[in-house]
């Protein structure tokens, strides 16, 4: 499990320290603190145990937000590098032009079709460098991740699709994802992958299955956390929880991810802006017995972390949990 973590120099991070991270977190605070970019720093240390490991999530991370591998806006500032590290594990990631690596590697085998413009990232974890050209990085040939990152904004189907495949192959989980679905939404009788990468929907009363992405944000959105809790992913990072969730929806989200955090000891990573998010997050906290939780208020400078304890004061006394 992370407890901790220290970043330099990544996107809008110059220096950042969190600590005492627990099973499920939430973290709040204004537009443009930095919670989606604090998840991506999570989901790359947590699964970089090499470099190519790391040219994976980085590729992931940046298909997500610029749709193709074009800009890497990875690092702050004029900076040329970023660190992660704990007293665990130290990553660092840097940018090279093709004279800085012919500077620092004299005898280095490159490509032959590189330009002057080429750049390069050099992966160091815990002493071992690796080397890679940037413009080079080809998903089809390094794999993709499973999907684990559950984006703001939608849902790509054809990355969760592995996953979905995994949980078909056991009658048991195929059952309670339909049973799941079927609670979000009583019309789902059952959910399936089409020719064509695409996920349909059988519905109560209509003959021919439909597409999910055509019943709306919501139900894919369930999807997408859903899938990934019943995979029993060892980490999950949702960003904007409430983007397209009904809030009489959000006990039942809530319940699920206790279910399965306590069930597969996963843990959770998890933003949002909704006081409606916070306020259910502590309820099914307390309904779940399950206390190994925190909420961070993130803030330019600091944060503000409340365990259990402190949330249910602060819920209790009906307190503003949204400070910024």
């Amino acid at each position: 499990m992370l407890d901790c973590l220290n970043i330099q120099y990544y996107r809008g991070f110059e220096s950042y320290s969190i600590e005492n991270l627990s099973k499920i977190n939430l973290f709040t605070g204004t537009n443009n603190v930095g919670k989606s970019s604090l998840l991506e720093t999570f989901e790359i240390f947590t699964f970089t145990n090499s470099g190519m490991d790391f040219i994976r999530i980085i590729n992931s991370i940046l298909d997500r937000r610029q749709k193709e591998f074009k800009e890497c806006d990875l690092i702050y500032s004029n900076k040329d590098f970023f660190i992660l590290y704990n007293d665990k594990k130290k990553l660092k990631c840097a940018i090279f032009s093709l004279e800085d690596i012919y500077k620092e590697n004299i005898n280095l085998k490159l490509p032959e079709n590189l330009s002057s413009e080429s750049k390069f990232i050099k992966v160091n974890l815990n002493g071992k460098e690796e080397i890679f050209p940037f413009k080079l990085i080809d998903t089809t040939r390094i794999g993709v991740l499973d999907n684990r990152y559950i984006n703001s904004c939608f849902m790509d189907e054809n990355s969760i699709f592995k996953t979905f495949e995994k949980i078909k192959e056991d009658r048991d989980k195929f059952k309670d994802l339909n049973e799941c679905l079927s609670k979000f939404d009583s019309n789902i009788e059952m959910i399936d992958f089409f020719p064509g990468n695409k996920f349909k929907v059988f519905l109560k009363n209509i003959k021919n299955p439909i597409l999910l992405s055509s019943l709306g944000e919501g139900i894919n959105r369930y999807f997408s956390i859903l899938v990934n809790l019943i995979s029993n992913s060892k980490y999950l990072f949702i960003d904007e929880m409430e983007n397209g969730i009904f809030y009489k929806h959000l006990p039942l989200v809530w319940d699920l991810i206790f279910t399965y955090v306590k069930e597969f000891d996963m843990q959770i990573f998890i933003t949002t802006h909704s006081k409606e998010v916070i306020d259910s997050f502590y309820f099914a906290a307390k309904k779940h017995n399950f206390f190994d939780i925190r909420l961070v208020e993130m803030k330019q400078n600091d944060n503000i972390v409340l365990d259990f304890d402190m949330l249910e004061s602060e819920i209790l006394n009906e307190n503003e949990l949204r400070r910024w």
